[in-house]
Protein backbone atom coordinates (compact mmCIF):
# COMPACT_ATOMS: atom_id res chain seq x y z
CA UNK A 1 0.00 0.00 0.00
CA UNK A 2 1.35 3.45 -0.88
CA UNK A 3 2.33 5.97 1.78
CA UNK A 4 -0.42 8.31 0.50
CA UNK A 5 -3.10 5.63 0.89
CA UNK A 6 -1.90 4.83 4.40
CA UNK A 7 -2.09 8.48 5.39
CA UNK A 8 -5.63 8.79 4.00
CA UNK A 9 -6.79 5.75 5.99
CA UNK A 10 -5.20 7.07 9.19
CA UNK A 11 -6.80 10.48 8.73
CA UNK A 12 -10.16 8.85 8.12
CA UNK A 13 -9.85 6.88 11.39
CA UNK A 14 -8.95 9.98 13.33
CA UNK A 15 -11.99 11.83 12.02
CA UNK A 16 -14.29 9.00 13.10
CA UNK A 17 -12.76 8.84 16.61
CA UNK A 18 -12.96 12.61 17.02
CA UNK A 19 -16.62 12.58 16.05
CA UNK A 20 -17.48 9.76 18.43
CA UNK A 21 -15.58 11.38 21.30
CA UNK A 22 -17.24 14.73 20.73
CA UNK A 23 -20.70 13.17 20.53
CA UNK A 24 -20.14 11.35 23.80
CA UNK A 25 -18.97 14.46 25.61
CA UNK A 26 -21.81 16.76 24.53
CA UNK A 27 -24.60 14.21 24.53
CA UNK A 28 -24.04 13.25 28.19
CA UNK A 29 -23.25 16.66 29.51
CA UNK A 30 -26.69 17.30 31.02
CA UNK A 31 -26.96 13.77 32.34
CA UNK A 32 -23.87 14.38 34.45
CA UNK A 33 -25.85 16.72 36.64
CA UNK A 34 -26.79 15.38 40.02
CA UNK A 35 -29.38 16.29 42.63
CA UNK A 36 -28.41 16.45 46.28
CA UNK A 37 -30.33 17.04 49.48
CA UNK A 38 -28.72 19.06 52.23
CA UNK A 39 -30.24 18.70 55.67
CA UNK A 40 -28.74 20.84 58.41
CA UNK A 41 -29.35 23.69 60.89
CA UNK A 42 -30.41 24.16 64.45
CA UNK A 43 -33.99 24.06 63.23
CA UNK A 44 -33.43 20.71 61.50
CA UNK A 45 -34.69 22.26 58.27
CA UNK A 46 -34.21 20.22 55.13
CA UNK A 47 -33.05 22.03 52.05
CA UNK A 48 -33.58 20.58 48.63
CA UNK A 49 -31.33 22.16 46.07
CA UNK A 50 -30.14 21.20 42.62
CA UNK A 51 -26.40 21.24 42.17
CA UNK A 52 -24.33 20.35 39.17
CA UNK A 53 -20.72 20.45 38.29
CA UNK A 54 -18.02 18.49 36.54
CA UNK A 55 -19.65 15.13 35.92
CA UNK A 56 -18.31 11.83 34.70
CA UNK A 57 -18.45 12.64 31.02
CA UNK A 58 -16.16 14.91 29.09
CA UNK A 59 -14.38 16.63 31.98
CA UNK A 60 -10.90 15.45 31.38
CA UNK A 61 -11.16 13.22 34.42
CA UNK A 62 -14.37 11.33 33.73
CA UNK A 63 -15.11 7.85 32.45
CA UNK A 64 -15.07 8.85 28.80
CA UNK A 65 -12.05 10.46 27.25
CA UNK A 66 -9.58 9.40 29.98
CA UNK A 67 -9.63 5.64 29.81
CA UNK A 68 -7.99 3.21 27.43
CA UNK A 69 -9.03 5.41 24.56
CA UNK A 70 -7.63 8.90 24.23
CA UNK A 71 -6.14 9.48 27.70
CA UNK A 72 -2.57 9.96 26.72
CA UNK A 73 -1.71 6.63 28.35
CA UNK A 74 -4.02 4.13 26.66
CA UNK A 75 -3.56 1.78 23.76
CA UNK A 76 -4.92 4.31 21.35
CA UNK A 77 -3.72 7.88 21.45
CA UNK A 78 -0.17 8.17 22.73
CA UNK A 79 -0.24 11.61 24.24
CA UNK A 80 1.27 12.96 21.05
CA UNK A 81 -1.32 11.83 18.58
CA UNK A 82 -4.18 13.73 16.95
CA UNK A 83 -6.93 11.89 18.78
CA UNK A 84 -7.66 11.77 22.54
CA UNK A 85 -4.26 13.03 23.53
CA UNK A 86 -5.32 15.01 26.57
CA UNK A 87 -4.56 18.16 24.60
CA UNK A 88 -7.10 17.82 21.83
CA UNK A 89 -10.34 19.67 21.15
CA UNK A 90 -12.67 17.08 22.66
CA UNK A 91 -12.67 15.61 26.17
CA UNK A 92 -9.52 17.43 27.17
CA UNK A 93 -10.65 18.94 30.44
CA UNK A 94 -9.99 22.38 28.95
CA UNK A 95 -12.14 22.25 25.86
CA UNK A 96 -15.50 23.77 25.01
CA UNK A 97 -17.59 20.69 25.70
CA UNK A 98 -18.11 18.95 29.05
CA UNK A 99 -15.36 20.89 30.77
CA UNK A 100 -17.06 21.61 34.06
CA UNK A 101 -16.76 25.32 33.29
CA UNK A 102 -19.37 25.57 30.58
CA UNK A 103 -22.67 27.44 30.53
CA UNK A 104 -24.88 24.45 31.23
CA UNK A 105 -24.79 22.15 34.24
CA UNK A 106 -21.69 23.65 35.78
CA UNK A 107 -23.02 24.58 39.18
CA UNK A 108 -22.02 28.17 38.41
CA UNK A 109 -23.88 28.74 35.19
CA UNK A 110 -27.36 29.91 34.30
CA UNK A 111 -28.95 26.49 34.76
CA UNK A 112 -28.83 24.29 37.83
CA UNK A 113 -27.50 26.85 40.30
CA UNK A 114 -30.16 25.92 42.85
CA UNK A 115 -30.98 29.52 43.84
CA UNK A 116 -34.68 29.20 43.04
CA UNK A 117 -35.32 25.81 44.59
CA UNK A 118 -37.94 25.59 47.34
CA UNK A 119 -36.44 24.74 50.73
CA UNK A 120 -38.48 22.67 53.20
CA UNK A 121 -38.59 24.59 56.49
CA UNK A 122 -39.58 23.14 59.85
CA UNK A 123 -41.42 24.65 62.79
CA UNK A 124 -39.90 23.17 65.95
CA UNK A 125 -39.19 19.84 64.27
CA UNK A 126 -42.50 19.64 62.39
CA UNK A 127 -43.26 20.46 58.76
CA UNK A 128 -46.55 22.25 58.11
CA UNK A 129 -48.29 23.30 54.90
CA UNK A 130 -46.53 26.67 54.65
CA UNK A 131 -43.09 25.05 54.86
CA UNK A 132 -43.47 21.77 52.94
CA UNK A 133 -42.74 22.96 49.36
CA UNK A 134 -46.14 21.68 48.18
CA UNK A 135 -48.95 23.71 46.62
CA UNK A 136 -51.49 22.41 49.13
CA UNK A 137 -54.41 24.57 48.00
CA UNK A 138 -53.77 24.19 44.26
CA UNK A 139 -53.62 27.91 43.50
CA UNK A 140 -50.22 27.78 41.79
CA UNK A 141 -48.33 29.35 44.72
CA UNK A 142 -46.19 27.46 47.23
CA UNK A 143 -45.47 28.23 50.90
CA UNK A 144 -44.34 31.83 51.54
CA UNK A 145 -44.97 32.69 47.89
CA UNK A 146 -48.66 32.19 48.77
CA UNK A 147 -50.17 35.38 50.19
CA UNK A 148 -52.09 33.38 52.84
CA UNK A 149 -48.89 31.93 54.36
CA UNK A 150 -47.31 33.96 57.15
CA UNK A 151 -44.55 31.55 58.23
CA UNK A 152 -43.52 27.89 58.64
CA UNK A 153 -45.76 27.46 61.72
CA UNK A 154 -48.81 28.03 59.51
CA UNK A 155 -50.58 24.79 58.62
CA UNK A 156 -53.13 26.33 56.28
CA UNK A 157 -52.07 27.47 52.83
CA UNK A 158 -55.66 28.37 51.91
CA UNK A 159 -56.24 30.92 54.69
CA UNK A 160 -54.77 32.86 57.59
CA UNK A 161 -55.80 30.57 60.46
CA UNK A 162 -52.69 28.67 61.53
CA UNK A 163 -54.38 25.35 62.37
CA UNK A 164 -51.56 24.03 64.54
CA UNK A 165 -52.09 22.18 67.83
CA UNK A 166 -52.82 24.44 70.77
CA UNK A 167 -53.35 27.57 68.73
CA UNK A 168 -55.50 30.04 70.70
CA UNK A 169 -57.73 27.40 72.27
CA UNK A 170 -59.10 29.88 74.81
CA UNK A 171 -59.11 33.37 73.25
CA UNK A 172 -61.67 34.63 75.77
CA UNK A 173 -59.37 33.86 78.69
CA UNK A 174 -55.68 33.83 77.74
CA UNK A 175 -53.89 34.18 74.38
CA UNK A 176 -50.17 34.25 73.63
CA UNK A 177 -48.01 34.56 70.50
CA UNK A 178 -50.09 33.65 67.46
CA UNK A 179 -47.12 32.98 65.17
CA UNK A 180 -45.02 30.41 67.05
CA UNK A 181 -45.42 26.66 67.35
CA UNK A 182 -47.74 26.48 70.36
CA UNK A 183 -49.84 29.59 70.70
CA UNK A 184 -52.22 29.46 73.60
CA UNK A 185 -49.85 28.23 76.31
CA UNK A 186 -48.37 31.56 77.48
CA UNK A 187 -44.79 30.30 77.58
CA UNK A 188 -43.50 33.22 75.54
CA UNK A 189 -44.70 35.80 78.09
CA UNK A 190 -47.19 37.38 75.67
CA UNK A 191 -50.57 37.92 77.37
CA UNK A 192 -53.90 39.02 75.93
CA UNK A 193 -57.59 38.12 75.87
CA UNK A 194 -60.30 38.93 73.36
CA UNK A 195 -62.58 39.87 76.23
CA UNK A 196 -60.44 43.04 76.27
CA UNK A 197 -61.29 43.74 72.62
CA UNK A 198 -64.18 46.21 72.07
CA UNK A 199 -64.61 45.32 68.39
CA UNK A 200 -68.13 44.51 67.26
CA UNK A 201 -68.53 41.75 66.42
CA UNK A 202 -65.95 40.44 68.83
CA UNK A 203 -63.25 38.46 66.94
CA UNK A 204 -63.86 35.38 69.10
CA UNK A 205 -67.41 35.98 70.29
CA UNK A 206 -66.25 36.99 73.77
CA UNK A 207 -68.14 39.30 76.11
CA UNK A 208 -66.28 42.59 76.25
CA UNK A 209 -65.01 43.12 79.81
CA UNK A 210 -62.79 46.21 79.81
CA UNK A 211 -62.06 46.14 83.54
CA UNK A 212 -61.28 42.44 83.69
CA UNK A 213 -57.99 40.73 84.44
CA UNK A 214 -56.16 38.27 82.23
CA UNK A 215 -56.14 34.90 84.05
CA UNK A 216 -52.74 33.71 85.23
CA UNK A 217 -51.28 37.20 85.20
CA UNK A 218 -51.49 40.39 87.18
CA UNK A 219 -52.41 42.28 84.01
CA UNK A 220 -55.61 44.15 83.34
CA UNK A 221 -56.83 44.82 79.80
CA UNK A 222 -55.37 48.31 80.01
CA UNK A 223 -51.94 47.31 81.30
CA UNK A 224 -51.67 44.46 78.74
CA UNK A 225 -52.46 46.94 75.97
CA UNK A 226 -49.71 49.28 77.13
CA UNK A 227 -46.99 46.90 78.29
CA UNK A 228 -45.84 43.32 77.57
CA UNK A 229 -43.00 41.34 79.11
CA UNK A 230 -39.65 41.91 77.28
CA UNK A 231 -39.50 38.16 76.62
CA UNK A 232 -42.59 38.54 74.44
CA UNK A 233 -40.77 40.98 72.17
CA UNK A 234 -37.69 38.75 72.10
CA UNK A 235 -39.51 35.51 71.26
CA UNK A 236 -42.55 36.59 69.30
CA UNK A 237 -41.37 39.88 67.82
CA UNK A 238 -39.22 38.43 65.01
CA UNK A 239 -41.97 35.97 64.02
CA UNK A 240 -44.67 38.62 63.80
CA UNK A 241 -45.25 39.71 60.18
CA UNK A 242 -45.22 43.38 59.28
CA UNK A 243 -48.65 44.84 59.95
CA UNK A 244 -49.58 42.51 62.84
CA UNK A 245 -49.52 42.48 66.60
CA UNK A 246 -48.22 39.32 68.24
CA UNK A 247 -51.78 38.00 68.82
CA UNK A 248 -52.77 37.73 65.13
CA UNK A 249 -54.57 41.05 64.70
CA UNK A 250 -53.28 42.42 61.39
CA UNK A 251 -53.67 45.29 58.94
CA UNK A 252 -54.21 43.75 55.51
CA UNK A 253 -54.71 45.79 52.35
CA UNK A 254 -57.21 45.05 49.61
CA UNK A 255 -57.82 47.36 46.66
CA UNK A 256 -55.96 50.14 48.40
CA UNK A 257 -57.94 49.88 51.65
CA UNK A 258 -56.50 48.56 54.95
CA UNK A 259 -58.60 46.18 57.06
CA UNK A 260 -57.63 45.32 60.64
CA UNK A 261 -58.73 41.72 61.10
CA UNK A 262 -58.15 38.67 63.29
CA UNK A 263 -56.34 35.95 61.32
CA UNK A 264 -57.94 33.16 63.35
CA UNK A 265 -61.57 34.11 62.61
CA UNK A 266 -63.98 31.17 62.30
CA UNK A 267 -64.02 27.58 63.45
CA UNK A 268 -62.33 24.61 61.84
CA UNK A 269 -59.94 25.74 59.12
CA UNK A 270 -61.04 29.34 59.65
CA UNK A 271 -62.80 31.70 57.28
CA UNK A 272 -60.33 34.55 56.87
CA UNK A 273 -58.08 34.74 53.81
CA UNK A 274 -56.44 37.45 51.73
CA UNK A 275 -59.37 37.40 49.29
CA UNK A 276 -62.09 38.18 51.87
CA UNK A 277 -60.45 40.59 54.32
CA UNK A 278 -63.16 43.11 53.46
CA UNK A 279 -65.91 40.77 54.71
CA UNK A 280 -66.33 41.16 58.51
CA UNK A 281 -68.31 37.93 58.73
CA UNK A 282 -65.27 36.01 57.48
CA UNK A 283 -62.45 38.20 58.77
CA UNK A 284 -63.63 39.67 62.07
CA UNK A 285 -62.35 43.13 63.03
CA UNK A 286 -60.03 43.40 66.02
CA UNK A 287 -58.12 45.90 68.14
CA UNK A 288 -54.34 45.68 67.90
CA UNK A 289 -52.22 45.51 71.04
CA UNK A 290 -49.84 48.45 70.79
CA UNK A 291 -47.33 46.93 73.21
CA UNK A 292 -46.38 44.21 70.71
CA UNK A 293 -47.35 45.72 67.37
CA UNK A 294 -45.09 45.41 64.31
CA UNK A 295 -46.43 48.14 62.02
CA UNK A 296 -45.84 48.02 58.28
CA UNK A 297 -44.68 50.92 56.13
CA UNK A 298 -44.89 49.96 52.47
CA UNK A 299 -43.57 53.38 51.50
CA UNK A 300 -40.33 52.41 53.27
CA UNK A 301 -40.07 49.18 51.23
CA UNK A 302 -41.46 46.97 53.99
CA UNK A 303 -43.36 43.90 52.83
CA UNK A 304 -46.70 43.73 54.63
CA UNK A 305 -48.66 40.58 55.52
CA UNK A 306 -50.74 39.40 52.57
CA UNK A 307 -48.20 40.77 50.10
CA UNK A 308 -45.63 38.66 48.27
CA UNK A 309 -44.26 41.25 45.85
CA UNK A 310 -42.22 44.30 46.79
CA UNK A 311 -43.76 47.78 46.51
CA UNK A 312 -42.98 49.68 43.32
CA UNK A 313 -39.52 51.21 43.28
CA UNK A 314 -38.08 48.79 45.87
CA UNK A 315 -35.23 46.45 44.96
CA UNK A 316 -35.41 44.49 48.22
CA UNK A 317 -37.45 44.40 51.41
CA UNK A 318 -36.36 46.61 54.26
CA UNK A 319 -35.32 44.57 57.32
CA UNK A 320 -33.87 45.35 60.72
CA UNK A 321 -30.16 46.06 60.87
CA UNK A 322 -28.15 42.86 60.50
CA UNK A 323 -31.11 40.90 59.10
CA UNK A 324 -30.78 39.57 55.56
CA UNK A 325 -33.57 40.34 53.08
CA UNK A 326 -35.23 37.66 50.94
CA UNK A 327 -37.73 37.29 48.12
CA UNK A 328 -40.86 35.29 49.08
CA UNK A 329 -41.06 34.05 45.49
CA UNK A 330 -37.93 31.99 46.15
CA UNK A 331 -39.53 30.13 49.09
CA UNK A 332 -36.81 30.49 51.73
CA UNK A 333 -34.02 29.67 49.25
CA UNK A 334 -32.55 33.14 49.78
CA UNK A 335 -32.10 32.47 53.51
CA UNK A 336 -29.53 30.31 55.30
CA UNK A 337 -30.77 26.83 56.15
CA UNK A 338 -33.07 26.77 59.15
CA UNK A 339 -34.23 30.34 58.59
CA UNK A 340 -37.55 31.47 57.15
CA UNK A 341 -38.50 34.29 54.82
CA UNK A 342 -41.09 36.31 56.80
CA UNK A 343 -42.16 39.71 55.47
CA UNK A 344 -39.18 39.64 53.11
CA UNK A 345 -36.65 39.11 55.91
CA UNK A 346 -34.71 35.99 56.96
CA UNK A 347 -35.82 35.03 60.47
CA UNK A 348 -33.96 32.55 62.68
CA UNK A 349 -34.85 29.00 63.61
CA UNK A 350 -38.04 28.38 65.61
CA UNK A 351 -37.34 26.54 68.85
Amino acid sequence: MSALATAILLLGGCSSDDTASSGSGSGSETAADSTTTDSSSSNSSTASTTTTGDGDTGDGDGDTGDGDTGDGDGDTGDGDGDTGDGDGDTGDGDGDTGDGDGDTGDGDGDTGGGNNECVVTECSGKVYECGDCIDNDGDGFIDVADANCWGPCDNNEAGFKGNIPGQNQAPCTHMDCYFDQDSGSGNDKCHWSHKCDPSDPNPSGCNYTPNGNIPGTNLTCETAQDSQDPVCAEVCGPLTPNGCDCFGCCDIAKDGVNYTVFLGTGGGNGTCSVDVVDDPTKCAPCMQVEACLNPCDADDCELCIGEVELPDGCDEAKCDEGVESCDPQNNNADCPLGMSCISGCCIGALQ
